[in-house]
């Protein structure tokens, strides 16, 4: 009797297996809502808007550290090619986020659509990411964030939502 216990698939060795191919479907449409979103009434709320201004006031100022985004400009030389993308180690000179201005600053235009997707976004983000939008730097943003992170910064959630 062959041993199978170290080989289960039957493979031969060194061959790419995809551990995914057995994992069955999930539709999504028929999960609970975990939290009450004062976003379920605005989905679609851009659907069939020809032109729209949003504007913030600012009620509170608070000054951040651009030397992040010059380390990013730094680290990241120059926008990849079509096609192209890049993968990096970050050495914690500067946040994730840092990327965004720093994109910007080397495309020398504005950013027309921005989509992030993200487990967690702290607040020194959230503000940086609205001074981005209201300088027009980028016009706009769509945003994914896991239950987890709206649960441990409901508060930031709710702006980022509304």
């Amino acid at each position: 009797m062959k041993n199978t216990s170290q080989n289960p698939t039957n493979e031969p060795p060194g061959a790419v297996v995809d551990p995914f191919s057995d994992l069955p479907s999930v539709d999504v449409g028929t999960l609970q809502a975990v939290f009450p979103s004062p976003a379920d009434d605005v989905q679609n709320a851009s659907v069939g808007i020809e032109s729209q201004k949003l504007e913030r006031r600012a009620t509170k100022r608070q000054y951040l550290n651009q030397l992040a985004v010059s380390n990013a400009a730094e680290h990241l030389e120059r926008l990849p090619d079509p096609g192209e993308s890049f993968h990096g180690v970050m050495s914690g000179n500067f946040h994730a986020f840092a990327f965004l201005p720093a994109i910007i600053r080397l495309a020398a235009c504005p950013a027309t659509e921005v989509h992030i997707a993200t487990l967690g976004f702290n607040r020194n983000n959230t503000l940086e990411l609205f001074d981005l939008l209201d300088r027009g730097d980028v016009q706009q943003c769509g945003f994914l964030f896991s239950t987890y992170y709206r649960s441990n910064e409901p508060e930031t959630t709710d702006e980022l939502i509304s």
